[in-house]
């Protein structure tokens, strides 16, 4: 499973979709791999809704998904 959360913000500004991205307390045993992910994340220049997923994509084929994650 993950190794950490995340928080931000989502909207549509001239300087990009996503700001004040911060993680969780929890550290990475790949700290690279997460790097990765937040270069990715920063780099997001469109968001769409795909069959109930959240599709952030970007430059050099950055694709993120995600799903609701079921509480319980």
């Amino acid at each position: 499973g993950p190794c950490n959360d995340y928080s931000g913000r989502i909207g549509a500004r001239g300087d990009g979709m996503l700001g004040g991205l911060a993680p969780g307390a929890l550290p990475c045993e790949d700290g690279g791999l997460e790097a990765r992910y937040f270069q990715d994340l920063a780099s997001v220049s469109s968001l769409e809704v795909d069959d109930g997923h959240l599709v952030a994509t970007g430059p050099d084929e950055v694709r993120l998904e995600y799903a609701e994650r079921s509480r319980g």
